[in-house]
């Protein structure tokens, strides 16, 4: 892996946090099942849809933890008109106060293609959704579950939240619920729609209705014509089961359609001389009748064969006969091929690649297969009685007794992943599953157990989870397993008020050496690094990359600062010891930022953000150091953070201004052309230094947009003088360009719209660039400069002299302007070795047909010494500080314009 920023890592347990987790979701998989049952509870009973919905309404609430929750349902008490007919009631849980706006979802409701699947949003509330509610700055997350059936809306639960947000897991949740219900309200209209034959009172029978719904049998009721006048699903199954495969909308009845088309020889049933007498009294002849093994036709034509159940009654002068009808067609087929199968079978629970174990009630192993023998290492004879217990792991042992004791009290299955060892030590990872037993009388009679070998596939979880908390160069914790031992740590702060310790760290000058050496080299080095902080610190100190050269160190135990700072001081000095790489000798040091809290005074994440800070301020004062945050940094700090908020809102309150400084003829002080400098006011109308917020733009990736709006406003600028005929066409006005904003690939479009927009000729425009920007892609900066020559903006080279490669960029790249560093200018006349310098930069710029502009000239002699060196041009606060731009014109009528 190469040394991009990523993460990384030290061992250790997050046992805790995974109980807790595997807790929740067994919480809520429990509420989910609930939840189910109780839908269930109203399956064929077509008259408690509201019921229904008021027990959905409630365990949804519960499992995603809402404080509002309403459901609106098709009843007689609509609230508002669903499809121009139905009517919807409302069913309140949670909250009583109404959240919902009734008027914007009754609109939703006619518009068919709104309320179509569930949605959930977090805060923000997109614009059209936060219509729906009355409140909707107060939630944090909405929820609508629209519930269908036939392509017909049925209901609509709407819930919210004020402190906890939604997921797509909560949603998955409810998802089985939500089928349940619908499934539910299929069964409901299935038993309405069977019961149109029968007389007012029998199918407004609720209880006789569901009854003979859900009867495991076929019911047919045939009046005297022998016409059927009542059919139940069942019966629906056996005879039309082309209808109930083909329609979505369950089992179409039978009512209308003569027996005689299922069972041609009907009228011989009634030969009571030649049935079978249910009850073995052959002279009642008023009781039940069976008939074995009848053929009966299908709707489709083809047979089946039935044991029929007869019987008459003449209710209200109309003699109806009721048909019970099992089909023992398939089980008739079962029956034959059950002997040739139990052999299979047996040879199958040999052969089949997952362990099987019958335990009895009494816990006795009475049967264990092959599989089993080789995942356990115990034979069937040594797994018998209680000894198939010792093949569990003792880690896993309690738990699974514990569940496999409640499955056999409730008569619920169970699935746990548990290990195995054997007497040789050997470990092996299943997923056991747990069929409970009945006997005949339905009674629990023990439990048939299959275990599956998962062993590779936590194998495989065990790297995976390597791979996320284990940085793959270094070895070290990652950012994701640090916070997490962070975390832990403020854990045990509050419990036993002791301190923790951070340190943040980054190499100095490690881009040099990637840059110069190539990413080989550099990992190799983060490696070294890496080596060098474990063996400085201790075993319970936990080390971690975050990423590049960036690492993080907690210590251990409780420190006091003395002993904190007596560690930094050990690892700046390992660190910066000689690294031998590939025969290279390579020098490198370290910058720290220390940071110390407890519970109660921080956080996890302050206190990172706290020894960054640090790092940062040791890092700028001179690095190979370290940094304690303090009183006097955490100052700076909130004033860095404030500024940046400010900065962010910059442009859009227009707290950013252009100053311009003039640059003059070293003779004769006349203007030549402007440099644009940027001021900034914070929110209490104060200049703030360039120095303090520059880097911020530069850190916050904030340059590019800030750089984008100087280009523009030079442009506007240097239009409006112009209109007003007072800037001379040949004086040019020059702007700062940053590295970031160079290799932007929207610069030079954005300078060429700026000019035409404004109407501004290029060669009056000169950008600024520094010696640090060019370094990073010289390649692509001499692409962009190309083209900005070519449209006729100027190139000046700014604070030429404290780079690296001054003289390559001078060859290399197309520059009109050479500006000398004001640091060479300063002490001019106090440096004979300064003198010799600019002399030397004005002689090469000359052979080079530059123009030389010497920055900083605050004084007479800095002026005379520059001019009798050959400068062009000067700029300073000698001849003028920035001034605003209502001052440029008058100050150019003042001085006068270079020719």
């Amino acid at each position: 892996m190469k040394n991009t920023r990523r993460n990384a890592t030290h061992p250790s347990s997050k046992q805790k946090a995974v109980d807790i987790s595997d807790k929740i979701e067994r919480r809520t998989d429990n509420l989910t099942r609930i939840a189910i049952d109780d839908v269930q509870h109203f399956l064929f009973d077509p008259g408690e849809s509201y019921k229904l919905f008021e027990a959905l309404l409630q365990n949804i609430a519960e499992i995603t933890n809402s404080q509002y929750a309403e459901c609106y349902i098709s009843g007689d008490d609509a609230e508002f008109p669903l499809y121009q007919h139905t009517e919807l009631g409302v069913i309140k849980q949670k909250e009583a106060t109404p959240f919902v706006h009734k008027s914007v979802l009754a609109s939703w409701v006619e518009q068919r293609n709104v309320l179509t699947s569930a949605v959930y949003y977090n805060s923000p509330i997109p614009k059209g959704t936060r219509a729906l509610f009355i409140e909707p700055e107060s939630l944090a997350a909405v929820m609508i579950l629209p519930i269908s059936l036939n392509n017909e809306l049925r209901a609509v639960c709407i819930l919210a939240s004020e402190i906890h947000s939604y997921s797509s897991s909560t949603l998955a949740q409810i998802r089985p619920i939500i089928d349940a219900v619908v499934c539910t309200l299929k069964s409901a209209e299935t038993v309405r729609g069977n019961f149109t034959g029968l007389d007012q009172k029998i199918a407004n029978n609720r209880y006789l209705s569901s009854l003979i719904s859900s009867s495991p049998v076929g019911i047919l009721v045939i009046d005297q014509g022998g016409t059927i006048i009542l059919s139940n699903p069942v019966s629906q199954d056996i005879f039309d089961p082309d209808s109930v495969a083909a329609d979505v909308n369950g089992p179409k009845s039978l009512s209308g359609i003569n027996v005689y088309d299922f069972f041609p020889s009907f009228d011989g049933f009634f030969q009571w001389s030649n049935q079978n007498d249910k009850l073995n009294r052959d002279t009642d002849t008023h009781r039940p009748r069976l008939w074995e093994k009848v053929q009966a036709r299908k709707k489709d034509g083809s047979m089946c064969v039935v044991n029929l159940t007869l019987f008459r009654l003449t209710y209200e002068n109309r003699r109806l006969t009721t048909l019970q009808i099992q089909d023992i067609t398939a089980f008739r087929q079962k029956t034959e091929e059950f002997k040739s199968t139990s052999q299979q079978l047996n040879a199958l629970t040999q052969l089949a690649p997952v362990g099987i174990l019958h335990v009895s009630i009494d816990w006795q192993c009475i049967y264990a297969n092959a599989k089993w023998t080789e995942f356990s290492g115990l034979s069937q004879e040594e797994s018998a009685e209680r000894n198939w217990i010792n093949a569990i792991h003792p880690n896993d042992i309690g738990s699974l007794l514990m569940a496999l004791r409640n499955s056999l009290q409730q008569g619920s299955d169970h699935n746990q992943e548990v290990r195995l060892i054997s007497p040789k030590g050997y470990t092996t990872w299943v997923d056991f599953s747990v069929r409970v037993l009945f006997d005949e009388d339905g009674n629990i009679d023990g439990f048939l157990g299959t275990c599956h070998d998962i062993t590779e596939r936590y194998v495989n979880q065990e790297k995976l989870r390597h791979i996320a908390e284990y940085d793959g160069l270094t070895g070290l914790a990652t950012r994701m397993l640090f916070q997490d031992r962070l975390q832990q740590a403020f854990y045990d702060s509050e419990r036993d008020n002791s301190m923790v310790s951070v340190f943040f760290l980054d190499l100095d000058g490690f881009k040099d050496v990637n840059d110069t050496l190539g990413h080989d080299i550099g990992d190799l080095l983060l490696q070294k690094v890496a080596d060098r902080l474990i063996n400085t610190l201790r075993k319970n100190d936990t080390v971690a990359r975050f990423g590049g050269d960036e690492f993080v160190v907690m210590l251990g135990h409780d420190e006091f600062l003395t002993e904190v700072t007596t560690v930094a001081n050990k690892v700046i000095e390992n660190v910066a010891k000689v690294y031998n790489i590939n025969g290279h000798e390579l020098f490198i040091t370290t910058s720290l930022g220390i940071a110390q809290g407890t519970n109660q005074n921080s956080s996890p994440k302050v206190l990172l953000k706290n020894a960054d800070f640090a790092l940062y301020n040791a890092k700028k004062e001179g690095k190979n150091k370290y940094q304690v945050f303090n009183q006097t940094l955490e100052a700076s700090s909130k004033f860095r953070v404030s500024l940046l908020n400010d900065l962010r809102t910059g442009l859009s309150t227009k707290r950013f201004e252009l100053y311009y400084q003039a640059i003059c003829d070293s003779s004769t002080n006349a203007v030549s052309g402007f440099e644009a400098l940027l001021r900034f006011k914070n929110k209490n109308g104060k200049y703030v230094m360039p120095d303090k917020f520059i880097a911020l733009l530069e850190e916050n990736n904030m340059i590019v947009k800030v750089g984008e709006w100087v280009i523009d406003e030079v442009c506007r600028q240097l239009s409006q003088w112009q209109l007003d005929d007072d800037f001379p066409s040949q004086a040019y006005i020059s702007f700062n360009v940053s590295a970031k904003q160079l290799l932007n690939n929207d610069l030079v479009s954005h300078i060429k719209s700026a000019c035409e927009t404004h109407h501004i000729d290029p060669k009056q425009l000169v950008m600024e660039v520094t010696e640090s920007v060019i370094i990073n892609k010289p390649k692509k900066v001499e692409q962009i400069f190309a083209e900005i020559k070519d449209f006729g903006v100027s190139l000046a080279l700014d604070d030429f002299g404290t780079g690296y490669s001054s003289l390559s960029y001078l060859q290399n790249y197309p520059f009109n302007i050479l500006k000398i560093d004001k640091s060479f200018i300063t002490h001019l006349d106090q440096s004979v070795n300064n003198s010799k310098i600019v002399k030397a930069i004005i002689a090469l710029a000359n052979s080079l047909e530059l123009r030389v502009i010497a920055e900083g000239v605050e004084t007479t002699t800095s002026k005379d010494l520059t001019v009798k060196l050959g400068a062009d041009l000067i700029q300073g606060y000698l001849i003028s500080k920035p001034i605003s731009q209502q001052s440029v014109l008058p100050f150019i009528k003042e001085h006068g314009l270079a020719q």
